[in-house]
């Protein structure tokens, strides 16, 4: 059973979520993309970043310096990025972007709640006067929240629901949760899972 009471269903392999997940994993045009954040708001900044093809192929894995003088203590809770981590290891995300912005270029990017992750990227780009490339989004959480049949809570045909539910559901073990390349390892598994590729899925390392 799936957190939240929900009853686990056999793999639907005709379903709309499996037919999608299986045609992702065919192209050679598709990126899974994470981020961390220092929250949730207007002002908040990427300060983690990972990109991996569907073959688990590292593109981009980056702390980012932030603007703020400090992350509030309860986003540290969940990420465990602290400032001087970022001081020593963080790159400028106008440095960053010249680098990541023509890889996605024209891709399809896969995103484990798109919405969230989009915004952040548009506010970052606006905040240091940057291009945003033309891509299209896919939102995994939406694909799998209509996989289960989760009914929609918030009237946009779809549920919220944690990475954590997903990956439990596929029985994937997760490393390095909450961290850019530790999240974007696990919605690529969950990919190959709505995809019915979920037999004999390895636990991805960093």
């Amino acid at each position: 059973m799936l957190r939240g009471g929900l009853q686990l269903q056999a793999h639907k392999s005709r379903h709309p979520s499996t037919l999608w997940a299986q045609d992702m994993l065919s192209r050679d045009n598709v990126l899974i993309l994470d981020t961390e954040t220092t929250g949730f708001g207007d002002e908040d900044e990427i300060i983690d970043i990972a990109i991996v093809d569907t073959e688990g192929r590292k593109i981009a894995n980056r702390l980012i310096q932030c603007q703020r003088a400090s992350i509030p203590q309860k986003t540290k809770a969940i990420h465990h990025i602290n400032e001087m981590m970022l001081k020593e290891n963080g790159v400028s995300f106008p440095r960053l972007w010249d680098k990541l912005a023509p890889l996605l270029e024209g891709q399809e990017v896969i995103i484990y709640n798109a919405d969230f992750d989009i915004r952040m990227l548009k506010q970052m780009v606006k905040r240091y006067n940057l291009q945003m490339p033309e891509l299209r989004a896919h939102c995994l959480m939406k694909y799998y929240s209509d996989y289960v049949g989760r009914a929609s809570r918030n009237g946009n045909g779809y549920s919220s629901m944690s990475l954590d539910a997903a990956c439990h559901h596929f029985q994937i073990n997760r490393t390095n949760a909450h961290r850019a390349l530790g999240d974007v390892q696990a919605s690529l598994l969950l990919l190959r899972g709505l995809a019915s590729y979920s037999q004999d899925m390895p636990t991805m390392q960093r």
